[in-house]
């Protein structure tokens, strides 16, 4: 969901069977026309009965880029949502004396619909909802429109974003527990993209929704970049957050 198609021209791509392609240009077309219909993947085939022994129609294929670390700043494919999974992954390796039952949801088709999303808190039906997703990171220079949150300066709390305006007491708890652990931390307000606190927000008869979120240079791009930093922070704000009643 959401493929900024002039950046993913050229970019190396694996279907499951680990066929690789390269996404190409189908003519010759303006950036200003740039469409997903304009492009192609490429598998080196010299043939169409060629080409139909290896993919078919409504075969996937995932972004094949490299991963690296490089100071504080990790580059990879898929931190949307990836890293995210990997902070709830680092709370659940922590938190040993919860206050309140948890529930750790790993959702899938945020991208289209956040599907999972909806009917995991259906079924759940949770007084409290935290959402943990990426966000952009303003400090990069083609960056607009304007934002704060910078990769590097702690997670962000989350404001609001197109899908939810966060419940202030959420947003308070989470705030005053930052503060109180001296987890470095930032205020997040999301002019256009939304995450899965928004359906949370609106399960059943309602749910005091909050999230926390990694600043993420490129999101949806190819390749993403995040702070690992940001990353330690928004787990060790899980586990705090965690350890107090609500």
């Amino acid at each position: 969901g959401g493929i900024p198609v002039a950046r993913v021209l050229g970019s190396v791509v694996r279907f499951k069977d680990g066929t690789k392609g390269i996404v190409s240009l189908d003519g010759k077309v303006e950036l200003k026309d740039l469409k997903l219909a304009c492009l192609y993947i490429d598998i080196g085939t010299d043939s169409e009965d060629e080409t139909r022994a290896k993919v078919k129609v409504g075969d996937y294929a995932v972004y094949a880029q490299e991963t690296f670390l490089q100071g504080n700043k990790l580059a990879s494919p898929y931190l949307d949502d990836r890293i995210a999974c990997v902070v709830l992954l680092g709370a659940l390796e922590r938190i040993t004396n919860p206050k309140n039952d948890l529930y750790f949801v790993f959702s899938v088709q945020e991208e289209v619909g956040t599907r999972g999303a909806k009917t995991a808190a259906y079924g759940i039906d949770p007084t409290y909802g935290m959402a943990v997703d990426v966000t952009q990171s303003g400090d990069t220079p083609e960056f607009y429109p304007k934002m704060e949150c910078k990769a590097g300066d702690g997670a962000a709390i989350k404001i609001m974003d197109s899908s939810v305006i966060c419940h202030p007491k959420v947003v308070e708890f989470l705030k005053n527990t930052a503060k109180e652990a001296g987890i470095k931390h930032q205020t997040e307000v999301l002019l256009a993209g939304g995450t899965d606190a928004g359906p949370m927000q609106v399960t059943r008869s309602g749910v005091y929704t909050g999230a926390i979120s990694i600043p993420t240079r490129y999101v949806h791009n190819p390749v993403e970049m995040c702070d690992i930093r940001d990353v330690q922070a928004c787990i060790d704000l899980c586990v705090k957050a965690s350890e107090i009643s609500l």
